[in-house]
C-alpha cells in the first residue's frame, strides 16, 4: 500500500530538522536552513491550516524565507478583492483579511490601495484592450486608449489606423473589423456564461423521446 514520504518535524514558524539533506536556497543560493511554503499559509483559511497535502515547501535561507512575510497578507488580500468568491475567498475575507484591514500599517497599506487604484485607473485596462480584452472598467481605459483604438476594439469599427498590440506590433491594418462587432454586440450574443452547443434542444429533445419510447 503506498505511504507517504516521511518529513522531517516542522516547527511552528516553519524551521526544519536541520539534518535533513538541503540543497541551496531557491532565492539566493546561498545556506538554506528553513522550508519555505511555495503556497504561502495566508493564503490558506483557517479549515485548511492543517492539511498539507497542497503544501509544496522548497529549501530557503531564514533571510528569503521571512523576506516575503510582510508582502503576503497584501497579495492575498489583492487576490480575494479581484478573485471568484468562493467558500475558501469568503472563508479568508471574514476572517484573517477583514481584521488586516482594520491594521493601521502606514506606507503599506497606503501601498496596497495605491495598487488596486492605479489596476483599476485605465492603464492596465487599455493595456489588455490592446489585446482583445475588455477591462471591468471600461471608460477609465478609454482615457488611455486613442479614439481609432477604442473604436476599433470597444465599438466595433473599421480600425481607421494601423492597430498594434501593447508591444508595437501591427496587429491590423486600416479598415479592418473586429470579429464579433462592438462590446454590446458581443454580449448581446451570450444566453448565459455557461453556453451549451447550438444541437441542445435537438439533442434533449431526441433523448427524452428515447426515454418515453
Amino acid at each position: 500500500m503506498p505511504t507517504r514520504c516521511a518529513r522531517a518535524p516542522e516547527s511552528l514558524d516553519g524551521r526544519m530538522n536541520t539534518t535533513k539533506p538541503r540543497k541551496p536556497c531557491a532565492y539566493c543560493g546561498g545556506d538554506a536552513s528553513t522550508d519555505d511554503h511555495v503556497v504561502p499559509r495566508a493564503l490558506y483559511p483557517p479549515s485548511k491550516a492543517k492539511s498539507r497535502i497542497q503544501r509544496i515547501t522548497i529549501d530557503a535561507c531564514e533571510a528569503c524565507n521571512n523576506g516575503w512575510s510582510n508582502d503576503e497578507p497584501h497579495f492575498r488580500n489583492v487576490l480575494l478583492v479581484a478573485g471568484d468568491p468562493n467558500p475558501a475567498v469568503r472563508e479568508l475575507w471574514e476572517g484573517k483579511a477583514r481584521r488586516s484591514f482594520t491594521y493601521v500599517d502606514g506606507l503599506k497599506r497606503d501601498c496596497f490601495y495605491e495598487y488596486l487604484n492605479w489596476y483599476t485607473g485605465g492603464f492596465q485596462g487599455a493595456f489588455i484592450a490592446r489585446q482583445g480584452y475588455y477591462s471591468a472598467q471600461p471608460e477609465n481605459a478609454r482615457k488611455f486608449l486613442t479614439e481609432a483604438e477604442w473604436d476599433y476594439w470597444y465599438d466595433g469599427k473599421p480600425a481607421a489606423t494601423e492597430i498594434k498590440s501593447p508591444f508595437g506590433k501591427v496587429m491590423e491594418k486600416p479598415g479592418a473589423v473586429r470579429d464579433g462587432g462592438s462590446i454590446a454586440q458581443r454580449l448581446g450574443n451570450i444566453a448565459v456564461w455557461n453556453s451549451v452547443m447550438d444541437e441542445d434542444r435537438y439533442l434533449t429533445r431526441r433523448w427524452n423521446e428515447f426515454l418515453t419510447s
